[in-house]
Order: C-alpha cells, then sequence, then structure tokens
C-alpha cells in the first residue's frame, strides 16, 4: 500500500514539473513571436513636438543609452555640422539616463546662431561614464528662425576671414564731464566676413580703462553669422570713470579661440572744468601768500622806520647846568618873642 501511495507521488510530481516546463515554453515562444527576428536595439533620442516657436518648451527622450551617463542636450543650427559655436549653449540642458539607459527631461528651444536647419543634439558628458561616446541628434522645426544651405564642417571651422573695417570711439565731453562726472563715449565698429567660408556666430570681448591693458568689462553683443562678404556694424555705448583724466583705450577682441582678432582705440579725457578751477585757486592762494608776505615786509619796515626817528629827535632829560644857581631851600623863621604889657 505505501509502495503504492509514492508511486502516485512520483507521478503527480513528474506531471506537475511537465507542466511547468509546458507553460515556460509556452511563454519564451510568445515572446520569441512577438520580437521581430534580428531586432537589435539601436540609441535614439525623440522631441515631441518637433515643430515649436522659439521659448517653447519640449519633452525629449533618449533610449537604450549609455546608462547612468549624462548627456548634454543642445540646439544647433547649419544642419548639426561644424562645432558648438553653431548651438544655442544659453538655453542647454543636462539629463542622465538610467540603469538601462533611458532618460526623459524637458527643454526650452531657442534660435541658435547660425540658420537653419535645426537639431536637438545629445552627447555624452566627458567623464560622466559613458561607454560609446556617440553623438545622436534629432531633427526639430524652429518657427520663425532663418533658414540656409548647410555648410560643411570643413569650412566652417575653416581659419577665420572676419575684418575690422572701422574701429572709432565718438562723442565730447558735455558740462558735467568738465567738472568731473563720468565721460561717455560711443564706440561705433564694423567688421566684414572677407573670407569666403560662413563664419559663425563670433564671441565679442570688449574692455576700457588707462593703460595699454585695460580691465573695464564693456557689454557687447555677439557678431552673428556672416556670410561672405557680409558687414554688420555696432554702436556700442562706452562709460569711464570719475574724474578721468589722460589717455584711455578700448580694445576689443572678436573670433573664436586660434581664429582671433583685435583692434586697440585710444581716447584722451580731461575735465577741464576742474582744471581751471584748480588754476584759479592756485593762483588766488599765490596771491594772498604774496599779499601776506609784501604787508608783513611792509610792517616790519614802518616800525624800524618809527625806531630810528624816535633815537634821533627826542633829547632826553635834561642835566643840571654849573652856570645856574641854585637856591637852598630857606628855614622857617623863628617865632618872634611877644611881649604884652599888663599894665598896672
Amino acid at each position: 500500500m505505501a509502495h503504492r501511495v509514492r508511486e502516485v507521488r512520483s507521478r503527480a510530481a513528474a506531471g506537475a514539473v511537465t507542466a511547468v516546463v509546458t507553460l515556460l515554453a509556452l511563454g519564451t515562444a510568445l515572446t520569441i513571436g512577438s520580437t521581430p527576428a534580428g531586432a537589435v536595439s539601436v540609441p535614439r533620442i525623440s522631441v515631441q513636438p518637433s515643430s515649436v516657436a522659439p521659448g517653447t518648451t519640449v519633452l525629449v527622450g533618449g533610449y537604450d543609452l549609455d546608462p547612468l551617463t549624462n548627456y548634454q542636450l543642445q540646439v544647433c543650427g547649419n544642419g548639426g555640422l561644424g562645432t558648438s559655436a553653431n548651438c544655442a549653449l544659453a538655453s542647454s540642458t543636462t539629463a542622465a539616463t538610467s540603469e538601462i539607459g533611458h532618460f526623459l527631461v524637458k527643454m526650452i528651444v531657442e534660435i541658435p546662431p547660425v540658420p537653419c536647419p535645426c537639431v536637438l543634439e545629445a552627447l555624452p558628458a566627458p567623464g560622466s561614464g559613458g561607454v560609446s561616446q556617440q553623438l545622436l541628434s534629432t531633427s526639430v522645426d524652429i518657427q520663425g528662425a532663418p533658414v540656409a544651405t548647410p555648410v560643411p564642417a570643413s569650412s566652417t571651422i575653416a581659419p577665420s576671414g572676419l575684418v575690422v573695417e572701422q574701429a572709432v570711439l565718438k562723442g565730447s565731453g558735455s558740462w558735467a564731464e568738465w567738472f568731473g562726472a563720468p565721460p561717455h563715449r560711443t564706440l561705433e565698429v564694423r567688421f566684414r566676413n572677407g573670407g569666403s567660408n560662413l563664419i559663425p556666430s563670433t564671441p565679442f570681448v570688449l574692455r576700457a580703462g588707462k593703460g595699454p591693458n585695460p580691465t573695464q568689462v564693456v557689454a557687447a553683443p555677439a557678431v552673428p553669422p556672416l556670410f561672405p562678404g557680409q558687414v554688420v556694424s555696432y554702436r556700442v555705448p562706452v562709460s569711464f570713470p570719475v574724474l578721468a583724466f589722460g589717455h584711455y583705450e578700448v580694445g576689443g577682441v572678436v573670433g573664436a579661440p586660434g581664429q582671433t582678432i583685435a583692434f586697440t582705440v585710444t581716447t584722451r579725457l580731461v575735465p577741464w572744468g576742474v582744471v581751471v578751477v584748480a588754476v584759479v585757486l592756485l593762483l588766488v592762494i599765490i596771491a594772498l601768500v604774496v599779499l601776506w608776505i609784501v604787508r608783513r615786509r611792509r610792517a616790519s619796515k614802518q616800525a624800524g622806520e618809527a625806531g630810528k626817528s624816535g633815537k634821533e629827535g627826542d633829547p632826553g632829560p635834561e642835566a643840571p647846568s654849573s652856570d645856574t644857581a641854585v637856591t637852598a631851600p630857606t628855614d622857617p623863621p623863628s617865632p618872634v618873642a611877644v611881649s604884652s604889657a599888663i599894665p598896672e
């Protein structure tokens, strides 16, 4: 009887194992049937919506990327060709992937410094753990952005043909500046693309100050993308310090690293009102000092002359003369005896 029970239990256990294996095989078959044959996970990014107005917030997704990696997201023009100088770096953002290589972030889309077609790029940040370091991109339509034929990357990184055609300071001093107020001038500068390639948006660094190495930073606009032969002009306000006196310089550096050009403009500033007042005060002080010296000398001279005339005209007390008789004082009269006659 016991033997028969053990046999029944063994058959039941074998049946359960067979059922589990059958279910697993069925699930595997269904899974294989649902995945296309030869399908491979491809790293990719997407943007929704794909057509937006400048300043619009979009949703950017990344899929099957390097896990636990920081990616820099940026919108670039010129079809994504060229360097990061073609990208709207001010609106770029960072996204971190999960353990399975996915991310989902919001981002503001701005017009890049060069004409579209535009793309949204995702590039692994250096040293963030990425393995492939693969640059990914997807198209994005920015409404109202300028559009031009993309220029090959080899042209965009060619030596710059930027030329400074004019740089001059204009403006004259006001009456307030004559008395030490901060002088204000206007820098008129004109740039031209003298080369045969497109010059992307170029940084423009401007400084002002006294001496050959000015340190005061002046707000200056970025030079826009310039096509061959294109010219752009600027009028930049420049202020100098209070009581500015002497020669001052305004120096600018334009271009990307390794392709920069520089220019310098010199001006002479003098607060003439302060100079005139200082000269007048100096003359008044000198006149007062001279007048004080003259009066002092005159008073000293008068005192000397008065002492000299006193010694010559005053004989002093007279000494007694030998010819003069000196009368001795007389004694008072002695009393006279008075006899009284007494009648008998």
